[in-house]
This record gives C-alpha cells, structure tokens and sequence, in this order.
C-alpha cells in the first residue's frame, strides 16, 4: 500500500517531507520545500523545538516544575489541615522546607548565571580593547619613530578605531588624551607637514639654481634635472638640518653624479677662449664651484633656516614628546587586562 501511494506521489508531484509524508500544505504545486521538508519542519518549527530541548537540559526548568509541584502539594495539604486534620503537619514542614530549598537553588543558579554573563561580557570587552587598541599601541610607537626623524606619519589604525561605532572605549582620561592627540597629528599629517615638505623642495631648488645662476652661459645644463630628482627622492632628508648625513647613499650618488656632469660641462663651456655673456661680451673664468657634499649642505643650511621648516620641527617635537607619554599610558592600560608586558 505504501509503495502504491509513493508511486502515485511521485507520478504527480506530490511533495513529501523527509519521512516520505504527504505535505498537504503544499498539495496541488509543483514546488517541493528544499531539501522535502514540509512547513512544519521549516524554521519556527525547528526554533520552538531547539528551545524546548535547551528549557529540558537546564536545571531552572526542573526546578520551576519541582516549585510548582511542591507550593500545589503544599497548598491542598494546608487547605487539608485546615479541614482539621493535624496529622499532616510533618507533611507541611517538609513540603514548606522544600519549597525554601527550591527557591534558594533557584537564586543560587540566577546568581551564578548573572555573574557568568557579567565575566562573560568582561572578557569580551578586555578582548576587543587588546583588539582595537594593540594596534593603535603599535602605530604610536611607529609614529615616534618617524616623528624623531620627520619622516610621514601613520593615522590609519587610530582613524579606524575611531569610525568603528562598536569599538571598546577607554577610561575617559585617557580615551580623551588619545582622541585629542590623533586629532593633533591628523592635522600635522594632512596640513602642517605636506605645507613644510613642498617649500622646503622649492627652497633647495632654488639653491640649486643659484648655484648655476649666470654661470655657462651656452652649456646645454642636459644633467642639471638629476639633481632635481635626487632632492625629489628624499625630500625629509633635506629639510632634517642634519648636515652629518646628508642623503641616503644612493641618492647622494646620484646628486653627485648630476652635479659633477654639470659644474664639468659649465667648467669646459667657461674654459673656451671664445666664451663670453650675451650682451656683456668676453668674461673671466667664473669662481670655482663648491663639492657636491658641500652644495648639500648649502641646501640644507637654507632649508633648514626657513620659519616654515623650523615650525614643523617644533610641532614635530611637541608631537612626538604627546606620543610618548600617551603610548605609556596605553601601554599600562592594556596591561591592567593582559598582565605581560606588550612588545
């Protein structure tokens, strides 16, 4: 009989669930529910199940049946004691005795579920500060770095934590004074620095111009823009005012080669018997032209004398002393949660 029905069933479409069932909810379609299961066995079906398989597996649910059974037992033995029966008050007191015992457990067990939610919810707000702030902890040390040698600095992982709507937040003295220093260095990172960095370029250009200025007149200059490229390359090293480390040693090499092919070229063109200025005529040998590592240091000397540069390294400096001292309060901060020290 049942191989007679299945055949019929399959024979027009008839949805079955997965026990091989007709779904009568669905009789008369083409459309079978994924996987053959009837409405039933869909989702609030499964919910309402999986909630009453986690009420019978939790020891509240006992315990509020065992309460509901002991305050009936106990009430139809009071009403029965009333009725002037007192051989039941052993039955009372035990009944009243397991009545307190029941609702002590159940206080016991709300309490400890409280406390488990509370440690819970702890551990979750100690892991997303390490989460959120560890990374910020790394930046600022980076940030200190590149402040001490005014090289661009980093405001991508502060900036991430501060649009994150769900993000922990930190005691107030310090959420404050972190929020206030990013604020400060966004500034310097999107203002006060890229300003500084483009006039000093356009400084040691200049320099670099008047090196050459009325000198070869008819030379070709077909290097000069190898310097150019070279003060291009690492433009923080020529507005440091270190003149012990001038530039990075492949960019000082290529400076020095440009600067040598030129100061040769307007030597030879200044050499000529035939040189002389437009409308001037004949003119001497001009004066010999300084080294290579010398005219970087002339650069730098004028770079670094700018009100411009010297702005941005007292700004840098004041920048890099806030760094510091926050990156060790953070740094105290999430060891409060984590213990070890954090590299």
């Amino acid at each position: 009989m049942v191989a007679v029905f299945l055949k019929f069933a399959k024979a027009h479409r008839m949805p079955l669930n997965n026990k091989g069932a007709f779904c009568p909810s669905v009789a008369g379609t083409l459309q079978v529910p994924p996987r053959g299961l009837c409405p039933r066995d869909t989702m609030p079906f499964m919910a309402a199940q999986l909630l009453l398989k986690r009420w019978v597996r939790s020891p509240r649910f006992w315990l509020i049946i065992g309460l509901g059974i002991d305050i009936t037992l106990l009430a139809a033995t009071l009403c029965y004691q009333f009725a002037g029966h007192p051989e039941v008050n052993p039955a009372v007191n035990f009944l009243t005795v397991m009545s307190g015992v029941i609702l002590t457990s159940l206080i016991a067990l709300s309490t400890v579920d409280h406390l488990n939610k509370q440690n819970q919810r702890r551990q979750w707000q100690r892991d997303d500060t390490l989460g959120a702030f560890s990374p910020v902890l790394a930046e600022m040390d980076d940030n200190i770095v590149k402040l001490s040698k005014l090289q661009p600095v980093s405001t991508q992982r502060g900036r991430a934590v501060a649009k994150d709507l769900r993000r922990a937040a930190l005691a107030a003295p310090l959420g404050n004074k972190l929020a206030s220093f990013y604020r400060e260095l966004i500034e310097y990172e999107e203002h006060d620095y890229p300003a500084a960095v483009e006039h000093g370029r356009a400084i040691a250009e200049r320099r670099v111009f008047f090196l050459f200025k009325m000198r070869g007149y008819g030379a070709s200059y077909q290097d000069y823009g190898g310097m150019g490229a070279a003060i291009h390359r690492d433009l923080t090293k020529v507005i440091d005012g270190d003149l012990q480390n001038l530039l990075p040693p492949d960019t000082m090499a290529a400076f020095r080669k440009s600067y040598d092919a030129t100061v040769d070229e307007v030597m030879k063109v200044e050499s000529a018997a035939s040189y002389q200025i437009p409308g001037v005529g004949p003119a001497p040998r001009g004066a010999p032209f300084p080294s290579a590592e010398d005219a970087v240091k002339l650069i730098k000397q004028e770079v670094a004398a700018e009100k411009e540069t010297q702005g941005l390294r007292a700004g840098q400096d004041s920048l890099r002393v806030k760094a510091e001292r926050i990156s060790e309060e953070l740094r105290a901060e999430l060891q409060k949660f984590y213990g070890p020290p954090l590299p």
